[in-house]
């Protein structure tokens, strides 16, 4: 009678168990997504030997990608790096759909990028991984080669060079050694490039842009797929018109630095002496800038100056326009060490018919010599002599007969 519980109890067990599915009752737990396919009890043996535990062997049956990386210098899966270590020791199943099979310790984020062939320094260490690895950057024969491989989940297949991620802007003209120029701080710097190991940066030439000297060919510009790579090599610059557009048209020939320096291009920073011309300039004329006399291209360089008036416009109009016999040059009044005022003096006044005597002397220039009717020319020929051509006649009409210097003087 007390036999007879124990039985059913045992029996109904037993039941239970047949009619749970035979899956649940072997296996630990659901495959993640990458295993799905091989949940059954018909596939156990793909990677379990029987009584045993998973064989690393049938792991490397599907997974052939790791295989071949076993026997790799550098390689997470190298022999050297997973001595003593099986696929499940860091990959373990059987913990859901969404578990992640890959197994990152402290965080993908702090992977020891070192211990594979390609170190992450400076710019590329801050780098999210994907951006590197993703499936348009990987070797078009992983994709043929390893079947079971998942791009989009893979870490493997990048390259090393510099042009497997990054589009050369030199279209190779250059070569494949991007850091025989180029450091990882910051790509668009270029600490290892030193410029005068080809033609020395002097002056001015320090300051400017790499793009202005070294642009697109003839034609061609930087969306171009094929010849949008900029000219670097082969430039011309034994002379300055190789790259500067001569403003004199090669008058004064080609040695610019006969006049210019590389401190500025524009400026002949004292270079030129003038003194070497037929025309030394002195007085005023040293404080004049070039583009007055020569234009702002510099393009008048053969020009009359023989007299004044070749360079000067004639402030007097056409007073002084005399026959050669009573011409004066305008040396006679002016110098060139101030152009204004001029040294028509006393004696000067005196030769010309009129002398200052007396309060004529206290008197400005101006109050008698006074513009022209209607003009901007200030009369200083012809004026009339009389007094009363200058001066009011308090008399009235008389004394009409007598001259004014019978009664008084200019003192």
């Amino acid at each position: 009678m007390i036999r007879c519980p124990l039985r059913m109890g045992w029996l109904l067990l037993a039941c239970l168990l047949l009619a749970l599915p035979a899956g649940a009752q072997l296996s630990p737990g659901k495959l993640a997504r990458p295993h799905a396919a091989l949940e059954g009890l018909t596939k156990c043996t793909s990677c379990h030997e029987l009584g045993k535990s998973v064989s690393d062997d049938r792991c490397l049956v599907c997974h052939t990608e790791i295989k071949d990386r076993a026997g790799a210098e550098h390689s997470v899966h190298s022999r050297k790096e997973l001595s003593g270590k099986t696929c499940a020791s860091c990959h373990s199943d059987h913990h859901g759909l969404d578990f992640e099979l890959i197994h990152w310790p402290d965080g993908q984020e702090a992977f020891d990028h070192s211990r594979t062939a390609f170190e992450l320094k400076e710019a590329h260490g801050e780098l999210d991984c994907r951006k590197c690895h993703k499936p348009e950057l990987q070797r078009t024969d992983l994709v043929t080669r390893y079947p079971n491989l998942v791009p989009e989940r893979s870490f493997l297949g990048l390259q090393s060079e510099c042009q497997a991620c990054h589009t050369d802007p030199h279209k190779e003209s250059l070569g494949a050694d991007c850091l025989r120029c180029h450091g990882q701080t910051a790509w668009d710097r270029l600490p290892g490039f030193k410029h005068e190991d080809s033609w020395p940066l002097e002056g001015a030439h320090s300051k400017v842009e790499c793009a202005k000297c070294h642009r697109f060919p003839a034609g061609m510009t930087d969306k171009d797929p094929l010849n949008g790579a900029r000219t670097w090599t082969g430039l011309a610059h034994d002379a300055c018109v190789d790259c500067h557009t001569d403003p004199h048209e090669t008058r004064f020939g080609n040695n610019c630095l006969d006049c210019h320096s590389m401190s500025s291009f524009k400026d002949a920073g004292g270079g030129f002496d003038h003194s070497r011309t037929r025309w030394p300039l002195t007085g005023a004329h040293v404080k004049v800038s070039c583009a007055s006399c020569h234009g702002n291209r510099r393009q008048k360089m053969t020009m009359a100056f023989a007299a004044c008036k070749d360079c000067h416009d004639g402030p007097h109009g056409t007073q002084f326009n005399l026959p050669a016999e009573k011409a004066r040059a305008c040396e006679a009044c002016h110098n060139d060490a101030r152009w204004k005022p001029a040294r028509f003096g006393f004696q000067a006044h005196a030769e010309a018919g009129w002398p200052l005597e007396g309060a004529h002397g206290a008197i400005p220039c101006a109050l008698c010599h006074t513009l022209e009717k209607d003009s901007k020319v200030i009369q200083y020929r012809g004026l009339a002599s009389a007094c009363v051509d200058c001066h009011d006649t308090p008399h009235g009409e008389r004394p009409a007969e007598e001259s004014c210097e019978q009664c008084h003087t200019p003192n």
